[in-house]
């Protein structure tokens, strides 16, 4: 299910940590900035992006709360207008290149299998890379990469556990969407 959503930034070098649903932010003060995602039984502070609203798959969410500046020094020392000054113009991330995903769940563990170049999939070291420079832009979800031959058949790299839950799942089926890869 795709929902509505703010990117949130971790503190200093502005990484993407994770995804605020729109619908809990709106119920915090506008000048909310500082907030905190949980991973696992961990909570980060990160900052909020309200410069645009993105949709993502929905198990792509993070559980966010409100914050400030006392819970993180870290964040309270960005600029204030987050958006407009450290973030990259809009019209700049328009032009980013995008990769083709399918964020899904399987027997209780979230993945994103990416689109790929089948001879990506037959060259291990560079899977490995991009494997690697994708997973920030889906968070806690794992990243297996799909290449497919020419007749469709898909080849999966990733987690071997993985790789063999997705053994006969429908590929067609899969809820593809464009996402900016950063």
């Amino acid at each position: 299910m795709t929902v509505r959503a703010f990117e949130c930034h971790a503190p200093g070098t502005l990484q993407l940590l994770g995804y605020a649903a729109l619908s809990r932010v709106e119920d915090w003060p506008p000048d909310t900035r500082i907030v905190r995602l949980r991973f696992g039984s961990d909570w980060r502070c990160a900052l909020l992006d309200r410069s645009r609203v993105v949709e993502v798959e929905g198990l792509l969410l993070r559980d966010a709360v409100a914050s400030d500046e006392r819970d993180c020094p870290e964040c309270a020392a960005q600029p204030a207008a987050f958006g407009a000054e450290a973030a990259p113009a809009p019209q700049a991330r328009a032009h980013s290149p995008e990769v083709e995903a399918a964020a899904i769940s399987l027997r209780g563990v979230p993945m994103a299998v990416v689109l790929v170049k089948r001879e990506l999939i037959d060259s291990p070291g560079e899977a490995s890379m991009m494997q690697a420079a994708l997973q920030p832009r889906f968070g806690d979800a794992a990243v297996v990469l799909m290449g497919q031959d020419d007749d469709g058949t898909p080849h999966f790299f990733g987690d071997p556990a993985l790789v063999d839950l997705l053994d006969g799942v429908p590929i067609e089926g899969m809820p593809w969407k464009r996402y900016p890869q950063r």
